[in-house]
């Protein structure tokens, strides 16, 4: 069910005859005592209002005006919801349509619908007295003429608040439109569903009572929406008794909707905080490289194969709250309604529910956020105590986000993986998570000079393990190859390798990971071809055109002419198509500026060079690597090795935030075996970068 909300209101003047049923009238009739009551105890009319009321009461047809209480009603409603941009079908003079224009912003919209160019000329005036009047769109056609002009300009789910007061014959057409155009958590009002009573038993030859019976019976069943239909009536055996009166019953039953009783409940920050979702996972953003995350989750979610639905989810609700870290909340938004669908399972979307939960607030949109907080309430083991254990659903989507999001979440990944494994210590999933978590760890152990020998290596035995229990995981025999190959067991690692490509020759992390294997092996060609056949199935990633573009660079030094100018060229067209697909994805472009000096135009690569050195906010990562490539050029193209230095240099002093840290204090050793003036002051750099770096770790 989508959270649209209809309210069937009769906001309609009738008289008795509707079997026992009388109805109170409007108050602007004047007929009811107690409707006045409710006027001169609750009404806020702004002055224009109370004006255009005094000259809509000079109209043979004022029945037809929505009454001062209604409007305000409506207008509160919106209010309530956040409402932007609204809907009147059925303008009459105005009235509603000026009171929802004073309810919404400054920046608000009121699309409002009216044929009778009398009623149109009527209500102008007073538009503008009040100040609205840009922000009052009148449509002087037919109204089924503009819903469908809203929705061919794609205003389809933007509208926050429809109101349906015209011709009757047409009030299913207004109403599946109308429900086309208003968003998730909107509301369409719509007016006169009892028409009098004679909705009950409507005449055969009453075509108007019979279509609106047939809309109520409809909506009853309608699914897509919520619905409540609010009366005001009085039983004629007690005059005085009142049912649902409408400044009281009508309102309460309103609110007894939970997307508009939630707004009711202050929600805290408190609440939002005991969910477990993305948002409470202390995944910040100043610990990744987020454009690269939502490279890699998003090329890997273009692709959809049988090993990767599994995962889709999962993937979905990570790529979602990349996006909202990036500032892109309506993507997130996205990715998330896609993320609820792939399974039905409560028990799947504890954590996309949390998400979206969050990302509502966030968006501040707090109807919608409760009402995924009432999703949430009532799945077991969302809002877990302490002593209560997590689902495995969510307890794994935690440990796989932490493992996927940056290394400093490495040991809380292992951890959680450890401790479900004691519980449940054959479980699939468990074990390999486990494993990835160890050889991750052991990676960074690695590139700090710690290697663990193969046949001490946790990360081995594990990985040995998850294999056994999962035979057919592709990444498992990645990893075991990796590690093989790391420690000189190459065959064995070429046997894990060809295993995990043949089980998935279309998993881009896979094939990705082959491939970068086969490149340290020096098996260039061997690489293009499993690289080509996935770029058949991922024309556009752009990771895919950067490892291909290294392996054509590779290839040309392998051959001893890395100024092949065709292979040269394959190389720098894969890097400008990767930089044409992903313009954000720094470290290839940087490699395609010296790519350019290769082929001897300096001056493009220069330019290159400094664009990419001006964008704010780089990544460190990226900027050392700028700083890196940037001083081999002035080192073996420029021949400026000055300048080189200085670029080394400034590449160290942000310390190991990548592996070209490595490389540029070996190109530094390197100048300072040469003889230099200044090797004395590089010794001094070096050596002080040195001591800061033993005194941190103290």
């Amino acid at each position: 069910m989508i959270s649209k909300i209809i309210f069937s209101v009769l906001f309609y003047v009738a008289l008795s005859g509707a079997g026992t049923l009388s109805f109170i009238g409007k108050s602007h009739k004047g007929d009811n005592p107690l409707l006045n009551y409710v006027v001169n105890n609750s009404l806020r009319a702004h002055p224009v209002l109370a004006k255009l009321q005094l000259r809509t009461m000079e109209d043979s047809w004022n029945s037809m005006m929505v009454s001062p209480e209604q409007a305000q009603f409506m207008a509160n409603l919106i209010k309530l919801i956040k409402g932007n941009k609204t809907i009147e079908v059925g303008m009459y003079t105005g009235y509603n349509t000026l009171s929802m224009a004073l309810a919404i912003p400054e920046d608000g919209r009121v699309v409002a619908c009216e044929i009778n160019d009398d009623y149109v000329q009527i209500a102008k005036p007073y538009f503008k007295e009040a100040g609205v009047e840009k922000k009052i769109d009148i449509q002087h056609q037919i109204a089924l003429k503009t819903l469908d002009e809203l929705l061919e300009a794609g205003e389809a789910e933007t509208y926050d608040f429809v109101f349906i007061d015209a011709d009757k014959k047409n009030y299913d057409n207004y109403y599946e439109k109308s429900l086309q155009l208003i968003r998730k958590g909107g509301i369409i009002a719509i007016d006169n569903v009892l028409w009098g009573g004679k909705v009950i038993n409507p005449d055969k030859d009453d075509v108007t009572s019979q279509t609106i019976d047939q809309l109520n019976k409809k909506l009853h069943k309608d699914q897509r929406v919520d619905l409540s239909m609010l009366t005001k009536v009085k039983l004629k055996s007690n005059p005085w008794l009142y049912v649902n009166n409408y400044s009281r019953d009508i309102v309460r039953e309103a609110f007894k909707h939970p997307a508009v009783q939630s707004i009711k409940q202050n929600m805290s920050e408190e609440e939002l905080q005991k969910l477990e979702c993305h948002f409470t996972w202390d995944l910040q953003k100043e610990d990744a490289d987020l454009n690269y995350l939502e490279i890699k989750f998003t090329e890997s979610l273009s692709i959809l194969t049988d090993h990767g639905r599994k995962f889709r989810q999962r993937e979905l609700n990570f790529c979602a709250y990349i996006y909202h870290l990036q500032g892109f909340d309506d993507k997130a938004r996205e990715c998330l309604e896609k993320a609820k669908e792939v399974r039905n399972d409560n028990s799947y979307n504890i954590v996309t529910y949390g998400n979206l939960a969050w990302l509502h607030h966030h968006m501040a949109d707090d109807t919608m956020a409760n009402v995924y907080l009432e999703k949430l309430a009532q799945i077991s083991g969302a809002f877990p105590a302490p002593e209560k254990e997590l689902l495995h659903e969510v307890l794994s989507e935690k440990a796989w986000s932490f493992l996927s999001f940056n290394k400093k979440h490495y040991i809380k990944a292992k951890e959680i993986f450890h401790e479900a494994l004691q519980k449940e210590p054959e479980d699939k999933e468990w074990n390999t998570g486990y494993a990835f978590a160890l050889f991750h760890l052991e990676g960074l152990e690695i590139r700090e000079d710690r290697r663990v020998p193969f046949e001490e290596s946790p990360a081995v035995k594990q990985l040995k393990r998850a294999l056994k229990l999962d035979p057919d995981n592709a990444m498992i025999h990645v990893f075991m190859g990796l590690k093989c190959y790391k420690n000189k067991r190459n065959a064995e690692a070429w046997e894990h390798m060809k295993h995990a490509i043949d089980m998935a020759p279309y998993d881009l992390s896979v094939v990705l990971s082959v491939a970068k294997f086969m490149k340290k092996e020096q098996c260039y060609d061997m690489a293009l071809g499993v690289l080509k056949k996935m770029l058949e199935k991922a024309p556009d990633s752009s990771r895919l055109h950067h490892e291909i573009a290294n392996n054509y660079r590779w290839k040309a030094m392998q051959m001893g002419d890395t100024h092949n100018p065709v292979l040269l060229s394959h190389c720098i067209h894969h890097l400008e198509e990767g930089a044409r697909l992903n313009p954000h994805f720094v470290y290839p472009q940087i490699e395609l500026a010296l790519r350019y000096s290769e082929v001897g135009n300096y001056a493009k690569a220069k330019q290159k060079f400094q664009e990419l050195f001006a964008r704010p906010n780089l990544q460190p990562a990226d900027l050392q690597a700028w700083h890196r490539i940037y001083g081999d050029f002035n080192m073996y193209r420029l021949g400026s090795e000055a300048t080189a230095v200085k670029h080394y240099k400034e590449g160290m002093a942000l310390q190991k935030v990548s592996t070209e840290w490595r490389i540029c204090k070996n190109r530094l050793q390197k100048v300072i075996s040469n003889t230099r003036k200044d090797v004395y002051q590089i010794r001094e750099f070096m050596n002080s970068l040195r001591e800061n770096s033993l005194h941190n770790e103290k």
